[in-house]
């Protein structure tokens, strides 16, 4: 069995969702964004998602 590289295990995103929560508003943004849809902010935090949906 061949595993995966080590450049692609490395990266947090590939084995968790991870997502943008607007420091401003609150709002969460999946996949991360660069400005908050909902207040025009530019800072947030990384907030871990569940992994199963509803």
């Amino acid at each position: 069995m061949i595993g995966s590289p080590r450049y692609w295990r490395e990266i947090p995103q590939r084995y968790r969702y991870e997502a943008a929560r607007c420091r401003n508003c609150g709002k969460i943004h999946f996949p991360p964004r660069d400005v908050c849809s909902a207040c025009r902010g530019r800072e947030f935090e990384t907030t871990t998602l569940a992994q199963q949906g509803t």
